[in-house]
């Protein structure tokens, strides 16, 4: 064992008696709620709706304390963490300890507020939990996900009816009754991972690990393979004993980014330390300050010793999680420091401010604007200070991007889109601002710059709509093209009637639109239909329709 191993031990050992600690307690309560609580909220069709007012980064397990709660606001407060190792580690503990009969529920609500329609990694992270605990029940769950396995080539990847392969699922009635499908067939194999690791007799695990084996051999006709690599692991748990520390435990404690793991750890602590005592905030950056010179002095060693170095650059601290944390204990704090920061261009400084930007005066946001302008003839300070208030503003952000008419360049409104809906909020909580981006008006940037320009902006903005719902991908695609006029629209006509092949594979707009409605046509017929009786173009409805009808291609130019 190297010279962690034995502190590594203790934190589990530590963390793990903790959890066992209260779980005795809290089965019971919360089997009183599965009884009393029979009313708790249904999981419905409709697509999780959070913004980033919804972020909620944890600084204590949810489950502790005297107020007793029903599974869905358990679950709806896990889900709003926005770090994902730690997201999914709490949750996986919290699995770990609810009735049995809770967890279908569970399940089902968790696919929800994952906010994917490909929620691949979540399934098996779920399946595994739930195969560990009650093999039987997960079993009839699992068999029904056979069904739900297609479009396996990716999304993006049905730009073209003859050169590329056919769209492929197994059970079309069972995709367009799920609210989600699975890209990965390996997704299931959470449920074998589990069943290896439940108490049931070996005779009753080989029988059901045999049974679903051959359903996959009848299904997908390969040897299963291995399982899905993610950040959703349930084996984290037993680092987090963070949790658990009191503030003059946390106050030395050494921050570390060898792994996901050591990260997450650390974030906790900082998180703990910052709620215990909020008048530390500053106290707490200068740590970080300081680790951060060790922590490069030490890759620095480890490099010309010739030896690996993990994850190399900066410690990932203080987090955007942790400022969010700061400026709801101490707003008055994190404004004191952000107005007397040095370096402008500092990325903490500018996560800072932009998450105050939408709370400070006018006169302290203009001093803002002009330093970031001040620090770079480029604008880029000021793009990334744009960028920062997208995430929280964006319609505030958007406003004042385009406003800065005189000294602009089209960097500004494209990183307050950029940022709006690719930064650091999981899918789940990205929700308002893609809604955002979907109703601004492009045309509002013709004047200012040329069409390839505004032809880009709208390809990232309906990229972003993909990973979360095919059918707004598809939407703002074509009616982006339309509107934008940047290809003939005889040309389009054609390409989506398969009577040419030109635009396959450009990676761009017209490419990227054409896979988003196939799909959407394969998994959502019925929607698509109805969007498509709503467009005035005659000959463009037809052609939508001809594509709705013919949508799975004939992969005749695929080596086989």
């Amino acid at each position: 064992m190297d010279s962690e191993g034995p502190a590594t031990a203790r934190t589990f050992m530590h963390s793990h008696t903790f959890a066992r600690r209260c779980s005795c307690a809290i089965r019971c309560l919360l089997f009183a709620a599965f009884v009393f609580l029979a009313a708790s909220a249904r999981v419905e069709a409709q697509r999780n709706s959070w913004t980033s007012d919804d972020v909620r980064p944890l600084t204590k397990l949810p489950w502790l304390g005297a107020e007793l709660r029903p599974l869905d606001v358990m679950l709806d407060e896990i889900f709003r963490e926005p770090n994902e190792t730690i997201r999914y580690a709490v949750l996986a503990e919290y699995l770990a300890m609810i009735p049995v009969e809770q967890l279908g529920e569970a399940y089902n609500r968790c696919i929800l507020l994952e906010g994917k329609q490909t929620p691949d990694e979540l399934v098996e992270f779920l399946l595994h939990i739930w195969a560990r605990r009650d093999p039987h029940a997960c079993w009839k769950k699992a068999k029904t996900l056979f069904d739900l396995v297609g479009i396996e080539e990716g999304i993006l990847c049905y730009d073209s009816y003859m050169d590329r392969p056919k769209i492929t699922v197994q059970n079309r009635d069972a995709f367009r009754a799920s609210r989600y499908w699975l890209q990965q067939k390996a997704s299931i194999l959470g449920f074998i991972t589990g069943l290896q690791d439940s108490p049931l007799p070996e005779e009753e695990r080989v029988r059901l690990m045999r049974e679903c084996v051959d359903i996959w051999f009848t299904k997908f006709k390969t040897w299963p393979n291995k399982g899905l690599y993610s950040d959703y692991r349930w084996s984290l748990w037993g680092r987090f004993r963070t949790f658990d520390l009191t503030l003059d435990e946390l106050r030395p404690y050494p921050l570390t980014a060898r792994d996901n793991g050591a990260r997450a750890e650390s974030e906790i602590a900082l998180r703990r330390w910052l709620e215990k005592a909020p008048q530390e905030a500053v106290q707490i950056l200068d740590k970080i300050t300081v680790q951060n010179e060790e922590w490069k002095a030490y890759q620095i060693s480890e490099i010309e010793a010739g030896r690996e170095v993990g994850p190399q650059g900066a410690l990932p601290f203080p987090s955007t999680e942790w400022l969010w944390l700061w400026r709801g204990l101490d707003p008055e704090g994190m404004l004191t420091w952000a107005r007397r920061a040095g370096s402008v261009s500092d990325p903490v400084v500018l996560a800072a401010r932009g998450m105050l930007l939408s709370q400070v005066d006018e006169r302290t946001r203009a001093e803002w604007f002009q330093a970031a302008r001040d620090a770079d003839e480029h604008d880029a300070v000021l793009s990334d200070l744009l960028g920062q208030w997208s995430i929280w503003d964006t319609r505030a952000a958007m406003r004042t991007a385009l406003g800065f008419q005189k000294h602009e360049s089209p960097h500004l409104s494209s990183t307050v889109q950029s940022d709006a809906t690719n930064n650091f909020l999981p899918p789940n909580l990205r929700h308002g601002n893609l809604g955002f981006i979907r109703e601004f008006d492009v045309e509002l940037l013709r004047k200012r710059f040329d069409d390839g320009y505004l032809y880009d902006w709208a390809t990232e903005a309906m990229e972003a709509w993909g990973r979360v719902d095919v059918g707004e991908a598809a939407r703002y695609g074509l009616e982006g093209l339309m509107k934008l006029n940047h290809y003939p629209r005889s040309d389009l006509i054609k390409f989506l009637k398969g009577e040419n092949n030109e635009f396959s594979d450009t990676g761009d707009m017209i490419d990227r639109t054409f896979c988003y409605l196939r799909v959407w046509a394969v998994v959502r017929p019925d929607e698509m239909k109805t969007w498509i009786a709503t467009i005035q173009d005659s000959a463009m409805r037809d052609a939508l329709t001809w594509l709705l009808e013919n949508p799975w291609g004939t992969g005749e130019n695929v080596e086989q």
